[in-house]
């Protein structure tokens, strides 16, 4: 079996659900963008602690997850481990540890590779969080899965912040 198939050489694809769509559909971009910050957080994942390397392993879990969600393009989508509002509670937990006694006051320039990493990782989570509006809004993707994202730049923000300082 090879691994090019052609079908994308006139600009189209398939998406899970089997329907073709043009390269550039929202939910083809929306897709493309959670790949980039998955293979982002390989690199986050290659840099930090052991700890947090568990912590990254469920996030990636959470995004393969979604990115199914997404390319079923239905709010839900028969996805095995959907994300849920408990998923965004633990992400707040994570970022509350990190937090912990430190003040925020401006934003931080990151020097250390694993702090970084994480910073790289929160911008491409941003811009997968803009990417998912119009699915949002066109209730493609579901609420707890978009709120996840939010919480999720800001859990690699304070996982940046905690890596300048600790790791």
């Amino acid at each position: 079996m090879k691994i090019y198939t052609k079908n994308g050489d006139l600009g189209f694809t398939k998406t899970l659900a089997g329907e073709s769509v043009k390269k550039n559909d929202l939910v083809v971009i929306a897709n493309g963008k959670i790949d980039s910050l998955q293979s982002s957080l390989d690199c986050a994942w290659l840099e930090c602690g052991q700890e947090m390397r568990g912590q990254v392993e469920w996030v990636q879990e959470k995004l393969w997850q979604t990115g199914g969600e997404v390319s079923f393009a239905r709010a839900g989508g028969p996805v095995k481990n959907p994300v849920e509002e408990k998923d965004v509670e633990l992400l707040e937990k994570w970022i509350d540890e990190y937090c912990e006694g430190k003040e925020f006051k401006h934003f931080l320039r990151f020097h250390n590779r694993a702090a970084i990493a994480f910073n790289e990782a929160r911008v491409r989570c941003r811009e997968v969080e803009r990417a998912l509006v119009p699915l949002l809004d066109q209730e493609k993707i579901r609420p707890a899965a978009f709120k996840f994202f939010n919480r999720l730049g800001d859990f690699l923000y304070a996982a940046s912040c905690y890596c300048e300082v600790f790791e």
